[in-house]
């Protein structure tokens, strides 16, 4: 996936920005938000400094680190234990694979943040470089006019965060749904990612971003809001799908086994978006389909990339703005027959587990004192607080 992803952006920045040197061109600033232990960043530098070699300009590659590759090159992450791993790995590479010497005080710019926060950090007293690194952070998200983003966001339905900042941007996605019942789908942490790096390349004015996430939003009817947005604003997409959703029980066109690219229940997809700086008049949305077991997936992956994938030419349409083949040759008939809301006056979405981290315990002790906390005597706001509870009914 890595690679895909990499060697895609790598050709497009020639292709469509006139970088002639891709990700080694000196202005081309790039972030991955959601680094982990660097390994899309790892990938980008070794396409980089190849580049440079191929074009025999290996005695430049330590100027270049030091000018480029530690002024230019981005990427945040939550965690401390990847991020620390994440620094060592990026300096062994650099010195172990191309002989450089890091200098005093020189480092990798990744830094410990919550990327989708904006507000100033608070100022620490026993670790002071916490406060200097978010500060940098900080600089990074509201100044540098980053040119590509990459990575592969976390996943959770359940997101935890909701800063200002993120949410004011999410505003956009749910628009146009905002007065539907249960839009929940659209609060995924991959979801907000990906309206960060939207904001983010919009902020630039041009740019590439590429993430492999969950497929979901591709078809959801919930996400046709987003959808929307990002057609106005990405002139190119490219939508690979690798499928693999083991909760539908995907199988192969043929019938055969078709397995997941990670060891998840949800289906995946790679996705690239290009915004050129003078807009084309008609969106290019390009859709392929990756089917089979693992071990196939990994080699079509390792072998491609956007140049030699066969596309299929989509064109979304309003309301629902798939990012994938639909065939609407019915739909006049189909809309025509009586809406479900009209046969049944009275309807629900049934029964559903909204609170399963209250209900749900390993031991009678621990559901019981919970309910000793939600029936108690206490107010409803520490009632709220304690056990994580939106609503607290009396």
């Amino acid at each position: 996936m890595v690679s895909y992803i990499v060697r895609s952006i790598h050709g497009l920045l020639k292709s469509r920005f006139g970088k002639d040197k891709g990700f080694a061109e000196d202005d081309v600033m790039m972030l991955d938000p959601a680094a982990g232990t660097l390994t899309f960043v790892l990938r980008a530098i070794r396409e980089a400094l190849s580049e440079l070699d191929t074009r025999g300009l290996r005695g430049l590659v330590p100027s270049y680190i030091e000018r480029h590759i530690l002024q230019q090159f981005f990427a945040f992450e939550l965690l401390i234990v990847p991020y620390i791993i994440g620094h060592l790995r990026v300096s062994m590479a650099l010195e172990r694979e191309w002989d450089y010497e890091f200098k005093e005080n020189e480092r990798f710019q990744f830094y410990l943040t919550n990327t989708l926060e904006m507000r100033e950090p608070k100022q620490e007293t026993i670790f002071p470089e916490l406060t200097k690194e978010g500060q940098e952070a900080k600089r990074v998200k509201e100044k540098v006019p980053i040119l590509v983003v990459l990575g592969n966001p976390p996943y959770s339905v359940s997101s935890e965060n909701k800063s200002e900042f993120i949410e004011k941007l999410m505003a956009d996605y749910k628009r146009e749904v905002k007065k539907e019942r249960n839009i929940q789908p659209l609060s995924d942490d991959y979801i907000k990612f990906i309206r960060f790096a939207h904001w983010k390349i919009s902020q630039t004015g041009k740019g590439i971003f590429g993430y492999i996430t969950n497929n979901s939003y591709l078809s959801g009817i919930i996400h046709r809001g987003m959808r929307k947005e990002l057609l106005s604003t990405f002139d190119e997409i490219y939508i690979l799908n690798l499928h693999g959703s083991s909760r539908i029980g995907e199988k192969t066109p043929e019938g055969g086994k078709d397995e997941n690219v990670f060891d998840i229940q949800q289906g995946v997809a790679i996705a690239i978006y290009v915004k050129l700086e003078k807009p084309l008049k008609e969106k290019n949305v390009r859709y392929a389909d990756v089917w089979g077991l693992r071990d196939v997936k990994y080699k079509y992956l390792r072998k491609n990339d956007v140049t030699s994938t066969d596309w299929l030419v989509l064109e979304p349409k309003e309301p629902q703005y798939f990012f994938v083949p639909k065939d609407f040759a019915l739909q006049d008939e189909y809309d025509e027959f009586w809406r479900v809301t009209d046969i049944f006056k009275v309807y629900s979405s049934g029964v559903k587990t909204h609170r399963d981290h209250f209900v749900v315990g390993f031991t009678r002790e621990e559901i019981t004192q919970r309910l000793k906390v939600f029936t108690g005597n206490l107010s409803d706001e520490f009632v709220k607080k304690s056990l994580n509870i939106r609503l607290v009914a009396k």
